[in-house]
């Protein structure tokens, strides 16, 4: 890849420089930490194997080409160590396409240094090199990842069955693709510590879904009044983001939600004197997991819901039912569910 300058990395933690002779062992003992290789196809590489990435920087490798792999090192801003790479391979100059792949020491983890750097590079790649597609395969089980690449707009595709060798045996990955749209969330983001765990069932599809909604969808959009705007938007923020959606529109007296820009499929309509729908109404959103649901229920009680049902299964409603209700600050029900069958542990 042949490029004049180095993206720029907008985090007080760390920065984007060129790789280093001195930073393989640094290198080498973050990727042969478990917490970091266990999650992904990495093999217990030495430094002997990772010593070809140096110089993949400005065309100083020597087969240096526009197809040539890209590789850059996440150093402290404090003292230059080394705290991980990032980086671009099957790269393809004819399409316009990449791969992206990074790693980072577990002290960094949840402060938000991977969010930065994906949409840096991103960022970086569309607007110096033409990128068209960046793409990012994720081992089944690695929801770290999986939340990291949704937050920055990228959309899960789809799962390859037997993608890659994992370490001697072949592994399934999600695939993800970012096409520099305008739905992407690659805006510029405060960077800030991201304390919240998700736990599922390491086959599930991951927490925050963001695949094509499915055929049997039948309304196009819904519109609830609230009475004080700003208040329903920092609700609607969290339950919504918590279920894989995001604030698509925001005007002066609305606010939309849904996964593409300006097309909003909840619409928050301020109303001042508004009241709810009386008994019998709520709005039923649909969650990829069970985690999904936790979250939703934390989300909207820290948001100043009040709890109208906790999160667990619901075996009245059906054996697969599992759900959470909340009440919303102006009185509207809400519910997250999931009908379907869970994975079972060994199959």
């Amino acid at each position: 890849m042949l490029f004049t300058h180095l993206p720029e990395l907008d985090h007080p933690l760390a920065r984007l420089r060129p790789l280093r002779a001195e930073d393989l062992p640094a290198w080498r003992a973050i990727l042969h930490d478990p917490r970091v290789f266990t999650p992904t196809s990495w093999a217990h590489p030495e430094e002997a194997d990772l010593a070809p990435a140096l110089g993949s920087h400005l065309g100083q490798a020597p087969t240096a080409g526009p197809d040539t792999p890209l590789r850059l090192a996440l150093a402290a801003r404090d003292d230059d160590r080394l705290l991980g790479t990032i980086g671009l391979h099957s790269l393809s100059s004819r399409d316009r396409r990449a791969e992206l792949a990074y790693e980072l020491h577990p002290d960094t983890w949840g402060r938000g240094l991977a969010s930065a750097a994906v949409r840096s590079i991103a960022r970086w790649a569309r607007d110096h090199w033409g990128l068209a597609r960046l793409q990012a395969t994720v081992l089944v089980g690695n929801e770290r990842s999986c939340r990291v690449l949704q937050r920055c707009g990228f959309i899960c595709e789809g799962r390859l069955q037997a993608f890659r060798q994992v370490r001697g045996r072949a592994g399934d990955f999600w695939m993800f693709a970012w096409t520099g749209g305008a739905q992407t969330g690659l805006a510029a983001q405060t960077v800030h510590v991201d304390n919240t765990h998700t736990h599922t069932h390491p086959d599930t599809v991951p927490a925050v879904d963001t695949s094509t909604v499915p055929e049997d969808r039948m309304l196009h959009h819904i519109s609830l009044a609230v009475s004080d705007l700003a208040r329903a938007a920092r609700f609607y923020d969290a339950v919504m983001g918590a279920l894989g959606w995001r604030r698509v529109f925001t005007g002066a007296h609305a606010v939309g939600y849904g996964r593409i820009d300006d097309r909003d499929r909840l619409l928050l309509n301020l109303r001042p004197g508004s009241a709810p729908p009386g008994p019998g109404f709520h709005l039923a959103l649909r969650a990829a997991s069970t985690a999904a649901i936790e979250s939703f229920h934390a989300a909207g009680l820290a948001a100043g819901g009040q709890c109208n049902g906790p999160a667990g299964p619901r075996p009245h409603y059906g054996p697969c039912y599992h759900a959470a209700f909340l009440i919303d600050p102006d009185g509207h029900r809400l519910e997250a569910v999931l009908n379907e069958p869970l994975p079972v542990a060994g199959h």
